[in-house]
Parts: structure tokens; sequence; C-alpha cells
């Protein structure tokens, strides 16, 4: 198959992205490696909440990864013994009830943690 300039060591898939604007397909690839994430500069939720995890992580914070089954993804961070929910696709601190909005509903909800 056709690699394109993505490299498959560090894709997790290629999604073709189509804007109902101006009618054009764009090759989205989902990148696994937080050195990839960087260099395209692009990225939607896994990409970001990869960066944000990386970050709250050589920080020195716990961190963990939130994974909602449905088709989204977010950080939490714990400061003073609490989780703050921190959502770096849609720039949102602490709003834990924005996803109520969206229309759908969280029936797998997993957070994922180097701490436990």
């Amino acid at each position: 198959g056709e690699e394109g300039e993505e490299g498959l060591a560090t894709t997790r898939s290629i999604e073709n992205f189509h804007c109902p604007v101006c009618n054009h397909y764009t090759r989205f690839p989902r990148f696994s490696s937080l050195e990839r994430i960087i260099e395209s500069g692009r990225g939607r939720c896994g990409e970001y909440s990869c960066l944000w995890y990386a970050l709250g992580q050589a920080l020195g914070y716990v961190t963990r990864w939130v994974v909602d089954w449905e088709d989204h993804v977010w950080i939490e961070v714990k400061v003073q013994g609490q989780w703050c929910h921190i959502d770096p696709c849609e720039a949102a601190f602490e709003d834990k009830l924005m996803y109520s909005g969206w229309g759908k509903k969280h029936t797998y909800v997993v957070a994922f943690s180097r701490e436990g």
C-alpha cells in the first residue's frame, strides 16, 4: 500500500476529512508518536490529549488519560488530591458537564494512569 509522507511506524490510522464548505478532501494521519504529533502541528482530541498527558507527566503531575469509547479523549491531572478535568481539544478546564450538550451517551469511559 501507499505510505505517503506520514510514515506507517508512527501512524495509528489515516482518515479522510471532507470540508463541506469548500468540498476539499484532506488526508489526516492520526499519529501515535509525540515527535510526529509535534512535527505535524495538527491533531484532534487524541493527539492533543497525548501531548497534554506528556506535558503533565514532565511537569511532575499525576496525570491520567480518559477515554470515552464513543469517540473522545481528554486528560485529568491530580492537583491537591483532586482530579482536574482538562480537555485540550476543546480548550476546557474543569468543565465536566460540557459533554452533556453533545447529544451522545457516555456509555464506557475509562481512565488510564501510570500511577494507578
